[in-house]
């Protein structure tokens, strides 16, 4: 069985990793939120005001 210190490392590595992925959801959230706003006007004017075609239908999918 492993030693107590192993399984405190382990731990600490677990936890610094853990931090690390929240970090990264966080960063991806936030550029996803960017691009929505940046690019919301031309998405209403472009699919939205018009007729409906498959193209758009595609798009929104």
């Amino acid at each position: 069985m492993s030693a107590p210190s192993e399984l405190e490392a382990e731990l600490f590595q677990l936890i610094a990793d853990t931090q690390t992925t929240n970090y990264l959801v966080v960063a991806a959230l936030t550029l996803a939120a960017f691009e929505l706003l940046a690019n919301f006007k031309d998405e209403l004017e472009l699919v939205w005001k018009g007729p409906l075609r498959i193209s758009d239908a595609i798009y929104v999918n």
